[in-house]
């Protein structure tokens, strides 16, 4: 629930969101941001590489997801991936 009100207040660029969370399952949470903010970006993870719940995901409007533990090379890509304006420049910047 707390996930969703930041979403509604603060209406953010990009969400990364555990599949698995305490309460409210992430697919649930996922069709719920995507049904008050439908262009938000959410990028799911997960420590389970389970692809019908990926699939399910993406069905509902994901747009992408990574694996636990976090690789910060995986990271940027699925980021990048969903948010093109936020690629890094030739500094890295």
């Amino acid at each position: 629930e707390e996930a969703i009100s930041i979403t509604e207040r603060d209406d953010p660029l990009i969400i990364l969101q555990d599949i698995k969370m305490p309460g409210r399952d992430g697919i649930e949470t996922l069709r719920r941001v995507k049904k008050r903010r439908p262009n938000n970006r959410v990028i799911m993870v997960t420590g389970l590489d389970d692809a019908q719940r990926m699939e399910e995901a993406k069905g509902l409007g994901a747009d992408g997801y990574i694996t636990n533990p976090l690789v910060l090379a995986d990271l940027v890509r699925a980021v990048t991936e969903a948010a093109p304006e936020l690629k890094p420049n030739q500094e890295g910047r």
